[in-house]
């Protein structure tokens, strides 16, 4: 939490009051009724991008099934604009008690292009759950969990303590590259690329 503002960082992110100068990394790209996109901070490739929720929710299975639709809604318009292929989508699913590889105990699914055939990176690392491909059996009881969809495919995996970041951890790795954490390598200029390809101005 932000003692400041008494909001966490993606609160803030996606808080139309917050004051005009934000950090390039929570420009707003796209919105529905309860979900905002901006920039992934760190990201992998161009187009990077978070969908976040509006409300502080820990994670997409807890927001019920109306909102997962808007959200599946919101993917599918954003994957026929990227242009960068099929998108991986990765959400560390935090529970009120325990994060889940989250850094941020928000809800919040990480898209990337042209990464949906690493959706089975994580096949032999953890405990299978059952979910639809159209995640109409992800249920908040479910958490904490990790979710992988793209390609036609989608997986759960129970996340009782796994390492902070493992979806990031393991796609760097898969891609022979170390600067996984986020917060020590934020890819500022891959950041201000996705701007661009969104046809979007830095607010910061």
């Amino acid at each position: 939490m932000n003692q400041t503002t008494g909001l966490c960082a993606l609160c803030r992110a996606v808080d139309e009051k917050a004051p005009e100068v934000r950090r390039v990394y929570d420009t707003p790209l796209l919105a529905s009724s309860s979900f905002v996109v901006i920039p992934a901070v760190g990201p992998i490739t161009p187009g990077h991008v978070m969908v976040v929720s509006r409300n502080h929710s820990p994670n997409l299975g807890s927001m019920g099934q109306t909102k997962i639709r808007e959200y599946r809604s919101l993917v599918e318009s954003i994957s026929k604009r990227s242009g960068f292929g099929e998108l991986l989508e990765g959400e560390h699913g935090a529970s009120e008690d325990e994060s889940g590889g989250a850094c941020i105990t928000h809800a919040h699914v990480n898209l990337i292009p042209g990464f949906s055939h690493l959706v089975d990176m994580l096949e032999l690392n953890l405990p299978s759950l059952e979910v639809d491909h159209d995640l109409q059996t992800l249920k908040s009881d479910a958490a904490p969990y990790i979710l992988l969809r793209g390609g036609g495919i989608v997986r759960l995996y129970r996340a009782h303590a796994v390492p902070s970041q493992l979806i990031r951890r393991v796609l760097f790795a898969k891609v022979g590259r170390d600067d996984w954490d986020w917060g020590a390598y934020p890819n500022l200029n891959v950041v201000q690329e996705t701007l661009e390809l969104w046809g979007k101005e830095s607010h910061g």
